[in-house]
């Protein structure tokens, strides 16, 4: 399994764990991720962009859904 699959699954379990449906997490996760619409999968973004930029993405994000 590659990384970008073990990423994958992770975060399909934590969707199926929540009660949550796919498009509900991973559009605005690749929005979050990359500032558009259309980019590689969350997945691969995830993976690009390591666990650091990756959470100081989301916590952007975040930020701006509060403000």
């Amino acid at each position: 399994m590659s990384s970008i699959e073990l990423v994958e699954k992770a975060v399909r379990e934590y969707i199926e764990s929540n009660g949550l449906q796919n498009g509900s997490v991973l559009w605005p996760l690749r929005a979050a991720l990359s500032g558009s619409a259309t980019s590689p999968s969350p997945f691969e973004l995830i993976w690009v962009l390591g666990q650091a930029e990756t959470l100081k993405r989301l916590n952007y994000a975040g930020n701006l859904l509060r403000a």
